[in-house]
């Protein structure tokens, strides 16, 4: 088993409007290298909870593989609204190809990947193509790949009356209040030409996200033409590569065999 170096609390990004900066660690193979590939990572937690870390066998098991993994806080919803929340995942895909040089990065090289809120985080900077970047940002977002973990696709076309409470908190309102922010915040309303490949990791037995979702998003990237993969993993729950259960290994070699064969 290769060694993993691990820098922890690495500041990213100093939003202007926040007294403290927003952190990440980096998980690298203790061999170094150059040119290496890279994955930038969002915890889940519906968005208005969870911390870095969340993740770390994953990024462990991609670090032994050759990859750096920036594993990324980003504002939560009890604290910052959309697109906040996008903004600050935006940020550290920046620091990551701003950076590049120092871990040993390829910057055209870099994919994301998250689990449940994370996983939307992942896929939503992956579609948007640098949509949440600044106007004056020194490099884009956009990134070479995405692997969503267990995540929700698309927030369109959500009625009033059945709106979920922690959709609400996230939008900062409800369908009918901010319509423009439920279109803006689904991955599938950016799909287009310049979406890169995509893995989309779901247990078949999610009771909290049902994989449903992630089959439409499927479709929705394969009738855009493009490149999509579809891994249900029988007798997952939500917590795939999060619990300790048999099937987190396999989707740890699912999102490693993806990232192989796309970065």
């Amino acid at each position: 088993m290769a060694d993993v170096t691990v820098h922890r609390d690495v500041v990213f990004h100093r939003p202007p409007d926040r007294e403290s900066p927003l952190e990440l660690d980096v998980y690298e193979p203790a061999n170094g290298g150059a040119d290496r590939p890279a994955v930038v990572v969002y915890h889940g937690g519906a968005w208005i909870e969870g911390e870095k870390g969340q993740l770390e066998a994953l990024e462990r098991a991609l670090a032994e593989q050759g990859y750096v993994c920036f594993d990324a806080n980003y504002r939560l919803s009890g604290e910052a609204t959309f697109p906040t929340p996008v903004e600050d995942a935006a940020a550290a895909v920046r620091y990551a190809k701003a950076n590049a040089d120092e871990y040993g990065v390829d910057s055209d090289r870099i994919a994301t990947t998250g689990h449940s809120a994370g996983a939307h985080l992942a896929a939503l900077i992956a579609a948007a193509d640098g949509g949440f970047d600044s106007t004056d940002a020194p490099v884009s977002s956009t990134v070479a790949a995405a692997a969503p973990i267990s995540g929700v696709y698309d927030l369109r076309d959500r009625e009033q009356a059945t709106a979920n409470d922690v959709e609400r908190q996230f939008l900062g309102g409800g369908p009918d209040e901010v319509p423009e922010r439920y279109e803006r915040a689904s991955p599938a309303a950016h799909v287009d030409d310049a979406t890169p490949p995509t893995l989309l990791l779901h247990g078949d037995d999610d009771d909290l996200l049902p994989a449903d979702g992630a089959r439409e998003y499927a479709r929705t990237l394969a009738a855009a033409d493009r490149p999509v993969e579809l891994g249900i993993l029988p007798g997952g729950g939500h917590g795939i590569v999060v619990d300790p259960e048999d099937w987190r290994e396999r989707g740890v070699e699912t999102v490693a065999d993806f990232l192989d064969r796309r970065l």
